[in-house]
């Protein structure tokens, strides 16, 4: 399965692409693709993805574009990083995907994804009572902020589609040991994934955000891991040939970290982080 589709006058059409528009997430999930459950922090600045996106929208355009994290409402700048992804590619299918808990953050929010025609999609994680409270009130908030909107809303539910890409946790975290890159790729969930980070283009988002998670833990010289460390993502001013190659390559021996025979987590562990406990609860009247 191919990233690219086609070709539209000068431009690939890739099937999809994400951003992470923050690091930062409230939540901890264990086995997290993005490692989002080891506390990184750090927002994604309107001007740099406006950057960003005038050297690749005018390279690819992608069937769907998708603003993620982390979590996004962190970022204080949602609103304009929507109106810039809108402007470079108003064709695409654009989604901001969130947790719904910060929604409130952003008042006007709901206005910015009507004018956009931005969908939005809110994942579940856990099915606990308090957590489907949650969602709840977000399914409440949205259904208000709707009322007058033509506004695209998904519930993406994640608590039968979890499966841990790396063994253990931290400072003990190693890759799988399977060896069998194509078997790996093949049942990979990020394979349709690519990820526009540092203003490059990674084949995933576990590919892309690894050396932050090894860095952290002192692992970018483990033996387990040394292999993994020379992963080489797209440059914005690659070759068209190079530029081809990287979005028809289906596996490649990085893909071997992965497991060949995911197993899926059912009720995954979730945490609260602490440092970003609600102080308010979200209310409709909030939303637009």
């Amino acid at each position: 399965m191919s990233m690219l589709l086609g070709k539209e006058g000068e431009r690939l059409i890739t099937r999809a692409l994400e951003v992470h528009v923050s690091h930062n997430c409230n939540l901890s999930c264990d086995g997290c693709r993005h490692y989002s459950n080891y506390k990184f922090r750090g927002n994604l600045a309107p001007e740099t993805l406006d950057d960003w996106l005038s050297v690749w929208a005018a390279r690819i355009k992608p069937k769907k574009f998708r603003l993620v994290g982390g979590e996004p409402t962190l970022n204080p700048d949602l609103c304009d990083l929507i109106r810039i992804a809108a402007r470079h590619w108003p064709d695409s299918t654009r989604q901001v995907t969130s947790n719904g808990y910060f929604l409130h953050r952003h008042p006007q929010l709901i206005e910015t994804l009507q004018e956009t025609n931005t969908r939005i999609a809110i994942s579940v994680h856990a099915r606990t009572p308090e957590y489907l409270a949650h969602i709840k009130r977000v399914q409440d908030a949205l259904s208000f902020g709707q009322e007058n909107s033509l506004v695209e809303v998904h519930f993406e539910d994640m608590g039968d589609d979890w499966s841990r890409n790396y063994l253990n946790n931290g400072y003990a975290m190693r890759p799988y040991q399977d060896q069998d890159a194509r078997k790996s790729w093949l049942a990979c969930d990020c394979r349709k994934c690519m990820q526009l980070h540092d203003g490059k283009l990674w084949k995933c988002p576990p590919i892309a955000y690894l050396d932050l998670v090894l860095k952290k833990f002192d692992l970018m010289d483990h033996p387990d891991w040394r292999d993994y460390t020379t992963y080489a993502p797209l440059p914005q001013d690659a070759s068209q040939e190079d530029l081809v190659g990287f979005l028809t390559q289906e596996e490649e021996s990085i893909c071997r970290m992965c497991p060949a025979n995911p197993t899926m987590v059912k009720d995954k562990t979730i945490h609260w982080r602490d440092d970003f406990r609600i102080k308010k609860t979200p209310r409709p009247e909030l939303q637009s």
